[in-house]
């Protein structure tokens, strides 16, 4: 998901003060950082897929794992400081104030971020495949036998509209 929506953004000519451009950012963030970070379900990527052996791939993660925790998932004033604006003042949008107001900045990611998301999932997709069959392999040396079973119980939602899942908290 954070690789087609890296893809999508990249084929976007968005300008960081435009409000699909702030859409993309927290979904890409999110999407990508998502499979790091702890959850009850199925844990989190261990630390060895954090690393990619290329210095810059491993900067671009370590930026965007800040980006979840400092600046989408959570408040932190050191990105989103508050000021207060006297009247008549330019915003950084050009609009002119006409009263005091507060205002707080809105960190986006430069359009060019996205290249860099794409290529960590190029890198990363493979080597978690490679990873999967091989352990798939040795639970089921001779392969899955019998009819595919869902992980999850799934209905099918009318006029071809997707699946509903259902998940018991039992």
């Amino acid at each position: 998901m954070a690789r087609q929506l890296a893809e999508s953004a990249m084929s976007r000519d968005l300008e960081k003060d435009e409000p699909e451009s702030w859409a993309f950012h927290h979904a890409v963030v999110i999407c990508y950082c998502r499979p790091f970070i702890g959850n009850k379900a199925i844990g989190r990527l261990s630390g060895k897929w954090e690393h990619f052996g290329d210095a810059r791939l491993d900067a671009n993660h370590h930026a965007l794992t800040l980006q979840r925790d400092e600046v989408v998932a959570h408040t932190d004033l050191r990105w989103r400081p508050m000021m207060l604006v006297p009247p008549n003042t330019r915003l950084p949008n050009g609009v002119i104030s006409v009263k005091s107001m507060l205002m707080g900045a809105r960190p986006v990611l430069e359009p060019t971020a996205y290249r860099a998301v794409h290529e960590l999932c190029l890198n990363l997709l493979p080597r978690l495949t490679e990873a999967f069959d091989e352990l798939f392999l040795k639970l089921y040396p001779n392969g899955l036998q019998g009819p595919a079973e869902p992980l999850l119980p799934t209905t099918p939602e009318p006029e071809g509209r997707g699946i509903t899942i259902s998940v018991s908290r039992g």
